[in-house]
C-alpha cells in the first residue's frame, strides 16, 4: 500500500517489477495513475459529518464540547479522517494537561488556519506540495540529532539516519 502519493516519482521505485504484485495507491491526484495498465481509480468519498464529528471526539465529554467549535474544527481539517485523529489526540493530551475543552479546541482551530494543511485541495495544491515537502525536511532536521540519530523513535530506541541529497 502507497499512501498519500503526490507525485509521480514518489509512485514509480513502486512499480518496477512484480508483475504479480497488486499495488494499493492513495492519492488526491487521481490522474498520476492515468496510462499505467490495468490500474483503475476508485473514488473514496469523504467522512460524512457524523463520522468525523465521532473521530474527533473519541475521548472527550460531550457535555464540554462547543458545537461551534466542532463545526469549526470540521471545517478546517477538511473532514481527513487521520487529520482528526491527529487533532484529537491533541485535544485528549491537552485536556490530560488540564487545558478546558473549548479552548484546547480553539487552539487546535487556530492551527489548522494558519498552519493546517486544509489548503491542500484548493487550486494551490503545488504550493501545497511544495510546502508539504518542506514541512517533511523540517520535520526530520529537527528531529535528526548531530550525530544523524532520532532518540526515541516510537518506543524503539535510537535509529540511525543518514541523509540522501
Amino acid at each position: 500500500m502507497l499512501d498519500d502519493v503526490w507525485e509521480r516519482e514518489q509512485l514509480a521505485p513502486f512499480l518496477r517489477g512484480a508483475p504479480k504484485c497488486v499495488r494499493l495507491v492513495t492519492t488526491r491526484r487521481g490522474r498520476l495513475l492515468e496510462g499505467r495498465l490495468g490500474s483503475r481509480l476508485v473514488l473514496v468519498d469523504g467522512m460524512t459529518d457524523q463520522e468525523a464529528r465521532t473521530v474527533l471526539l473519541e475521548g472527550l465529554d460531550p457535555a464540554q464540547v462547543p458545537d461551534e467549535a466542532v463545526a469549526r474544527l470540521l471545517a478546517r481539517s477538511g473532514r481527513w479522517p487521520l487529520l482528526l485523529r491527529l487533532v484529537n489526540h491533541l485535544l485528549n493530551r491537552e485536556v490530560q494537561l488540564g487545558v478546558p475543552v473549548p479552548e484546547a479546541m480553539d487552539a487546535a482551530a487556530r492551527r489548522l488556519r494558519d498552519a493546517g494543511p486544509s489548503t491542500a485541495d484548493t487550486a494551490g495544491m503545488d504550493a501545497a506540495v511544495s510546502a508539504q515537502r518542506e514541512a517533511v525536511e523540517a520535520t526530520i532536521e529537527a528531529a535528526v540529532g548531530p550525530e544523524g540519530l532520532i532518540h526515541g523513535l516510537c518506543g524503539f530506541g535510537s535509529v540511525s539516519v543518514r541523509r540522501i541529497r
